[in-house]
This record gives C-alpha cells, sequence and structure tokens, in this order.
C-alpha cells in the first residue's frame, strides 16, 4: 500500500488535503454512479495487477479518508467496493492466477479472439489452413466499421459461455511487441494490430465510461483516436519509471479515454457549450500528466 499512501501525501502536499478528500468524494461518487459500486473489467490481463490495485486503492483511501476528513466539510463520504466483472488473457498461467484472486474477476475468458466476429475468423487467422490477412487496413475496416464482434464466448471461471458486460473503468494493455525499440517496430503492420483493433470494436461497443490503455510510447495516440474519437475524449500521459524509483529508463503511455456523453451529463455541460470541448481542453482540464507527475515522483539515490 506504500505506492498509494505516497501519492496521496505527495498531491495533499501540492494542493492541499481538503481538495484532495474533495476529488477522492466527487470521483467515487461519478464512477459508481452513487451506487457505492465501481464496476471493473480489464483486457490482455495478465496475473491481476489493476485487479489488486483496486483494492489497495479502495483501502488506503478509505484510512486516508477517515484520518483527513473534517466534520465542517459535510458527511464523510462513502469509499466505494470495486467489483471486478471480467478478465481477459490467453495464458493459462495468468488464467489460474485469476481465478484465485482475492476480488479478482467473476468471469475469465480465455482469448480475445473467442470474440471475433464471424465474418472475420478468416482474416483473423482463426481458420485452419488459411494465412491471416496480412493488410491491416483491411483486418481494422472490417473489426471497427463493418462488423460487430461477438459479445459471448467460453469462460474458465463458470465453465460455459458468457457475456461481457459494460463497467465503470476498463483496462488494458495490448501488446507491444510491435512497438517496442527492443522489437521489430512493425508498428500497425505488425501481426499484433488486429488484436488491438478488436479489443477496440469491443470496448465501441460496450461503452465502458473510463477506458485505461497503457503500452510503449511509440504507440502514440493515432490509432486510438481514430477508433475512439467520435465516442470518448483522449488524454495521453508519458511516464519513465525512472522518475518513480526504479534503477533503469523505459517510457510508457497511459492513454485515458472517458465516455463523451456520460462526461456532458456528469459534469451538466450546457448542450450548447459541449462543441467547445475537444482533447485538449479535456486534458487540460484535469491535468491528468501533472497529476501522476506529482503523485509518483520518487527520488531515490540508486547506482
Amino acid at each position: 500500500m506504500h505506492w498509494c499512501q505516497h501519492a496521496l501525501t505527495q498531491l495533499c502536499r501540492h494542493a492541499g488535503a481538503k481538495e484532495i478528500c474533495l476529488r477522492l468524494s466527487n470521483g467515487f461518487s461519478a464512477y459508481s454512479n452513487g451506487t457505492g459500486v465501481i464496476t471493473t473489467s480489464t483486457a490482455f490481463s495478465g496475473v491481476g495487477t489493476p485487479e489488486v490495485a483496486d483494492e489497495v486503492i479502495a483501502a488506503t483511501a478509505a484510512t486516508f479518508l477517515d484520518n483527513e476528513w473534517q466534520d465542517s466539510w459535510g458527511e464523510r463520504p462513502q469509499t466505494p467496493t470495486f467489483r471486478c466483472e471480467f478478465a481477459v488473457d490467453k495464458s493459462t498461467a495468468c488464467q489460474e492466477e485469476l481465478l484465485v484472486l482475492p476480488g479478482g474477476p467473476k468471469h475469465v475468458f480465455e482469448n480475445i479472439a473467442e470474440f471475433c466476429p464471424q465474418e472475420c475468423r478468416r482474416m483473423y487467422g482463426l481458420v485452419k489452413g488459411t494465412p491471416a490477412e496480412k493488410d491491416n487496413s483491411k483486418l481494422q475496416e472490417a473489426l471497427l466499421v463493418t462488423h460487430r464482434p461477438k459479445l459471448r464466448a467460453g469462460c474458465v471461471a463458470c465453465g460455459t459461455p458468457c457475456l461481457l458486460r459494460r463497467c465503470d473503468v476498463h483496462t488494458a494493455g495490448s501488446p507491444c511487441t510491435d512497438h517496442s525499440i527492443l522489437g521489430l517496430q512493425a508498428k500497425f503492420a505488425g501481426k499484433n494490430a488486429k488484436h488491438f483493433y478488436l479489443w477496440a470494436s469491443l470496448c465501441k461497443l460496450l461503452q465502458h465510461r473510463l477506458i485505461v490503455h497503457e503500452n510503449d510510447k511509440a504507440f502514440g495516440v493515432l490509432e486510438l483516436s481514430g477508433a475512439f474519437g467520435d465516442m470518448y475524449f483522449l488524454a495521453r500521459t508519458v511516464s519513465d519509471v525512472a522518475t518513480f524509483g526504479w534503477p533503469i529508463h523505459r517510457e510508457r503511455q497511459y492513454c485515458f479515454l472517458v465516455h463523451r456523453e456520460w462526461f456532458f451529463l456528469h459534469f451538466m455541460v450546457d448542450p450548447a457549450a459541449q462543441q467547445l470541448w475537444d482533447n485538449e481542453r479535456f486534458a487540460t482540464a484535469f491535468c491528468f500528466q501533472s497529476v501522476i507527475d506529482v503523485a509518483f515522483q520518487r527520488i531515490c539515490n540508486y547506482t
């Protein structure tokens, strides 16, 4: 829990305890829609790091509010419960970890390819004896524009086909090897682009409120903007793990996508003013990069 405590301490030094308490209160209320429960999900899930982080955030935030909240600010806000609805990962080792993880997902799906539309299975390389389509622009068009992905697939946790459902917060780190300087740097001409396009088509169909997408810095935002730009606001942050106290340099990007309709409704933006909001104004208003820089920076005397 130390990283979360450190982040809250740093933010309080920067903005004051009252401001951070009120922002926590408003944020929890917004994403739980006043229910006290924030539903989450992950794709390319790994061993459940987001789920563990959610539990840490909830516990640390509860302690923080207990210690810092003052009666003069009103009634102490309820700390939400995070409930993970589903995870998707093709690794059997990761699936096994997810199935026994405290606070882990209700549903565990084996492979994102299971949600590929029937019409795209040949192009995706899922038909035995037929090679996958090499022109990724055709896959992009088929998956993001022409065909709808499936929402039901076999669930390892239940042993039966189960349905993907919309969540408040969805976290994913699509394969990064095509963008890494240690890989072939094929980028969106590489073999993993199809997994990103299928994932994006699922997210557009489900319309989660908040999507957090993590990848190599070289991934950029053009493909994310192309897939989600008409439906989501997008803010990009870039971080180097060296600033978090690690003795290496590794730059990653974290893109935050917030559903436009939900944003306008929650913040009661006048319809006449909605056209004035774009990604730049959105990112500036919520200071994503500044918050991460302040919250997680650590000074270490490593050699």
